[in-house]
């Protein structure tokens, strides 16, 4: 049992042998040999607590571990909530709450902090029910893994405040509340998420009632069961979502969800047990995709159900933006497994946010930090990049910034039906944007739609050309198969040119049908012309313009604050092909001309060719610069920073 005399004195030691002591970096090699953690002495899961404590009196921890106080200094001094977990939504404040509370009290010992921790962590065990069965539904679900991984938490950091009734109170109401329903949803039910590795639920479930199990591993037989479960399958979870070049397929927001609760098991199970993950997180740059995807506007490429203002802003520069830019954990996580570490992802861990249930201060950040000093100042990004897992494409220069989604429409996940889609910023102001979480058809997306209706899902897009030259970035992506059979081809090309504007060139041919659709979405205010539209933002307008066909314009509401310009035809066909010229400033004078399957863009001085093949129109010249046939990019243009 630990007293505060011994703490106190365990304390002074630490700031008298530590405080200058030289970093000293804690990421072990890969060949490393480990031993098991002993599960007879708390706490044990994630670290050892002498050395925990060392790190935290130089920085960059020291700092943030100041403001950790101060947070917990706060929730230490609030009342017990009435709310229920089912119902009243009480599990992710507890759960911010108990876990910040615990890890303060098992470094500082103050009784203030475990004994609130233990306060909540009693309320939420005196109720009836973490989990409501449902028809799509039968066993745990995402609170029961809230309230596990905030429990466990508890029980492994603050076990010394608890009696020996304390103790068996604590394993009847979990084992009752959390690991049986879990077992059950696996043994039982098996409840749709459990080995669906491309959900969230997969790896919250998993990794919260896992971590739970871990707490409670040779206390209860149920509780061996169900970690040995959770480290089964989060292994195939992450390895199933943490994609080629280390997207994912469920959006940013949602994707972060899951893979924290997936490590926050792993983590842990890899320390106590002397196991690792059977794949490396670095050869496929985890971590990267979180970073490429926050716009230079501070707004994410919300594509996948998210919203746009979901981690708005960044951190470091505002802290009341508590989850403001990349995930501060997971890239912690992600930079403390990279052999010789990562310089943009330990930007991101020290520059990014953390949750919005523990006021940015993300426990996470202080268990999977590498040991080494403060990140430096952001890294140069490559101005193009494509993540070949989840199909998304990032095409930038100094002034424009394009996210563009050409991949996968989960049909076992969240999702949007919106394969084309892009986003756009100009000067740090965003001008195309996507309407949000729950905002799903294809028609409220920056896209093609075919008679109105949206694509399916399990539609599947694929990139047949990703190039750079000096003077354009290009890609082209298929959607032939996006549109339930209805088109014999459907490709967008979209160009980058001298880093200034964009040319968009949609050619499709239906099976019947001349249907066919433009949309781009927008909360700036729109003029339409002869030719397109213009949009009014704060720092200039877009110019929207379609150099063939004539199109007949219209607008209409989205969503919320978002609208939409429509082009179409004027003479409808069922073989039609849209070049669209998408310019920043002051309007262009912009011209398109064919002859003998030979087409010439012309925009202000600059002048396109373009070709017609059996694949369609494809960009020959680019301001005089010759443009290669298109190969479909087999191998990884993303490249580490260093």
């Amino acid at each position: 049992m630990r007293t505060l005399a011994v703490a106190a004195a365990l304390c002074g030691l630490l700031l008298i042998c530590v405080c200058d002591a030289p970093v000293v970096s804690a990421k072990r090699a890969k060949k490393d040999k480990r031993e098991k953690a002993d599960r007879e002495a708390r706490p044990y899961l994630y670290f050892d607590l002498a050395d925990f404590k060392a790190k935290l009196k130089h920085e960059p921890f020291s700092s943030r571990w100041s403001r950790l106080i101060g947070v917990a200094n706060d929730y230490a001094s609030q009342p017990l909530s009435d709310k229920k977990v089912i119902g009243g939504g009480r599990s992710r404040n507890a759960e911010g709450l108990i876990e910040l509370l615990s890890l303060a009290y098992v470094v500082t010992g103050d009784k203030r902090y475990g004994q609130r921790a233990k306060d909540e962590v009693w309320a939420i065990l005196g109720q009836d029910k973490w989990f409501e069965p449902k028809s799509w539904n039968k066993g745990a679900e995402l609170p029961t893994a809230e309230c596990c991984m905030a429990s466990a938490r508890f029980y492994d950091w603050c076990n010394d405040l608890l009696s020996k009734e304390d103790k068996q109170y604590f394993r009847e109401r979990a084992y009752e509340l959390g690991l049986k329903p879990y077992l059950a949803s696996i043994e039982k039910h098996h409840d749709w998420w459990v080995d669906n590795y491309v959900t969230n639920w997969c790896g919250v479930v998993h990794g919260g009632c896992g971590l739970l199990g871990l707490a409670l591993y040779d206390e209860l037989p149920e509780a061996k069961k169900a970690a040995d479960y959770a480290w089964d399958y989060l292994q195939k979870f992450l390895d199933g979502v943490i994609l080629q070049d280390g997207a994912g397929h469920e959006g940013v927001m949602y994707w972060r969800y899951g893979v924290s609760y997936g490590f926050m098991f792993v983590t842990a199970w890899e320390h106590v047990m002397a196991e690792d993950l059977p794949f490396d997180t670095s050869e496929r740059l985890a971590g990267y995709w979180d970073v490429y995807m926050d716009g230079p506007d501070q707004t994410y490429a919300n594509f996948n159900d998210m919203n746009e203002d979901t981690f708005k802003g960044l951190w470091s520069e505002n802290p009341k933006q508590w989850e403001g830019g990349p995930s501060s954990g997971l890239n912690a996580l992600f930079e403390s497994r990279t052999e010789d570490g990562d310089p943009l992802l330990l930007w991101a861990a020290d520059n990014g946010g953390g949750g919005a249930f523990n006021n940015g201060i993300s426990p996470d950040w202080f268990l999977w930090r590498r040991d080494t000093g403060p990140a430096g100042d952001k890294p140069d990004m490559q101005r193009n990049v494509l993540f070949r897992g989840a199909g998304h494409a990032i095409l930038s220069s100094d002034k424009l910034w394009l996210a563009y989604n050409g991949g996968w429409i989960s049909d076992k996940s969240h999702n949007n039906n919106d394969l084309g889609t892009f986003v756009l910023v100009h000067d740090g102001e965003r001008f195309i944007h996507d309407p949000g979480y729950d905002k799903n058809e294809t028609d409220k997306h920056t896209t093609i739609t075919i008679d109105g209706e949206s694509q399916p899902k399990a539609s599947q897009a694929k990139f047949l050309a990703f190039e750079e030259g000096k003077k354009f970035a290009w890609f082209m992506n298929d959607l032939s198969d996006c549109y339930g059979g209805k088109t014999k081809r459907a490709t967008r090309s979209v160009i980058m040119v001298n880093g200034e504007y964009l040319v968009i060139v949609d050619d499709v041919e239906t099976t019947g049908t001349d249907d066919i659709d433009l949309r781009f979405q927008s909360k700036l205010p729109i003029e339409t012309t002869e030719t397109g539209a213009v949009l009014k933002g704060k720092t200039g307008e877009l110019h929207i313009i379609a150099a063939t066909p004539e199109v007949a314009v219209a607008t209409g509401d989205t969503a919320g604050a978002v609208k939409h310009v429509s082009l179409r035809a004027k003479q409808p066909s069922s073989d039609v092909t849209f070049v669209t010229v998408m310019f920043p400033g002051k309007q262009p004078r912009v011209d398109w001309k064919t002859k003998g399957g030979k087409g010439t863009l012309t925009v202000n001085g600059d002048k396109h060719e373009f070709s017609h093949t059996s694949a369609g129109w494809l960009p020959a010249k680019i301001d005089g610069e010759k443009v290669a046939k298109p190969k479909q990019p087999e191998d990884r243009i993303l490249k580490p920073a260093k």
